[in-house]
């Protein structure tokens, strides 16, 4: 039986052993697989968007603001697409190149970044950004509010009415201004022009604290915004008062409410008639006017100190600290590691180091007025009254000349940008021809200076 097994073995083996040296390689090629041997997917066609030529190499000023050029390459595209204002502008791509003309002028930031698209058969399938800076090179008088008619009226342009406009500040949103004459803080909505009244009554003076809407203020002469507040020099209550935006809720922030010129911390400290403001978001920056000092707060704890000039001394003498002396110091702003003071009756403007407390005549002669353009302190100002920057240049309210002047921080020199020496008026229109009257208070922000003409809320633009 084990010899029948083992004969079957054998010859199972055998059988397969022949089987695989039987096998044969397969070469023959079906008709479709001939059709398909050596082909490949057609190359992805290359869209390509570049932009390689700008007006002025990005930057736009007053000479080419409504017709600004931005070319480039657009290789298998259709057309090129960018928004501005909420408007889609297109241009055909020819040639694998495109070009448009970029109106600026109705654009008031300082950077502008733009992206461009890349479309074909409706679809975008590239894109790029490009930024651009917009100098702040005015060449109009623009009214925004107001009319003759003095008032508190909110509404929509010339529907709004004020009594008399002082100080400015924003928080990127809105304008807010001191209605000085109607105890009042007001806000501008930039985009529709609407104007309301967010803090104090109409009419009515006081230092009552709590809700905006029923605190009251006497003559509110400077604002300014930092960190979610609105600080305000409550000019007659000797005070700086806060608005918290958040909750619309009004505190007393220094001050007793007692005129003097003690150094202390928060309510413990006493002002004098404040009438200027200005934050570099360590410290506020204050004109204590009547005392002819100037003071700053510190916003970590609300301590008050003297940083240059002497209670009670009335001169305009340059010095450091206590060593200097002002007569009427009414308005003031901060560039960098210095504050910019402007001194009213002596038609100049004064610089103070931040970390030193020196004191210099920047540009103007103490007791000297007039109408020069010049170099430093040989310009002439007409009792200046409100003072701002964008951070290159000064422009300084030249309430007595209706003009507005700029100092060029580079160099000192002051020219005339603004208005007609001793043409009062309303008038809108180019720069240099209109005419401005009753000039109190300006304040620079994205490309625009805004400014008060009594009854107005005008922009250079």
């Amino acid at each position: 039986m084990q010899r029948v097994i083992c004969f079957f073995k054998i010859v199972i083996l055998l059988s397969a052993a022949l089987s695989l040296s039987s096998c044969k390689l397969d070469t023959t090629i079906t008709p479709t697989e001939s059709a398909d041997a050596g082909s490949e997917d057609p190359a992805p066609e290359v869209t390509n968007l570049t932009i390689t030529q700008t007006t002025n190499n990005d930057v736009i000023n007053s000479t080419n603001h409504n017709a600004f050029v931005v070319s480039g390459e657009c290789s298998n595209l259709e057309q090129v697409r960018y928004t501005l204002g909420g408007v889609d502008h297109d241009t055909s791509c020819s040639n694998n190149a495109w070009s448009v003309s970029i109106d600026f002028s109705n654009t008031f930031l300082e950077t502008i970044t733009l992206t461009f698209s890349g479309i074909k058969a409706s679809a975008v399938l590239t894109t790029v950004d490009r930024t651009f800076t917009k100098l702040f090179d005015p060449t109009e008088i623009v009214t925004l509010a107001g009319q003759a008619s003095a008032g508190s009226a909110d509404g929509v342009g010339s529907a709004a009415s004020f009594t008399l406009l002082a100080g400015f500040a924003s928080d990127g949103t809105y304008i807010y201004a001191c209605d000085r004459s109607t105890h009042t803080i007001r806000r501008l909505n930039v985009t529709t022009n609407m104007v309301d009244t967010i803090a104090g009554v109409s009419g009515v003076t006081g230092t009552n604290n709590g809700a905006a809407a029923t605190a009251t203020f006497n003559q509110p002469n400077a604002i300014v915004y930092q960190s979610g507040y609105l600080y305000v020099a409550d000019t007659n209550n000797h005070l700086i008062r806060r608005i918290h935006l958040a909750t619309m809720q009004v505190e007393t922030y220094a001050g007793s409410g007692v005129s003097g010129s003690l150094n202390g911390i928060g309510t413990a400290a006493r002002f004098n008639r404040p009438h200027g403001l200005t934050s570099d978001g360590t410290f506020l920056w204050i004109a204590d006017t009547a005392n002819r000092i100037i003071r700053k707060i510190n916003l970590s704890d609300a301590e008050v100190t003297t940083v240059a000039g002497t209670a009670g001394v009335v001169c305009t003498t340059d010095g450091k600290g206590a060593a200097a002396s002002f007569n009427w110091p009414n308005a003031i702003v901060e560039v960098g590691d210095s504050v910019y003071v402007q001194e009213n009756f002596r038609h100049s403007i004064r610089k103070i180091v931040k970390t030193t407390g020196v004191v210099t005549t920047y540009a103007g002669t103490s007791n000297s007025l007039g109408t020069q353009d010049g170099i430093g302190t040989a310009a002439r100002f007409n009792r200046p009254t409100g003072i701002a920057t964008d951070g290159n240049n000064l422009y300084v309210v030249d309430a007595a000349n209706v003009t507005i002047r700029k100092i060029s921080l580079a160099n000192a020199q002051v020219t005339t940008i603004a208005g007609t020496v001793g043409v009062g008026g309303y008038t809108d229109g180019p720069a240099l021809s209109a005419t401005l009257n009753w000039l109190l208070g300006a304040f620079y922000h994205s490309n625009r200076l805004y400014i008060t003409s009594t009854t107005y809320l005008r922009v250079l633009q």
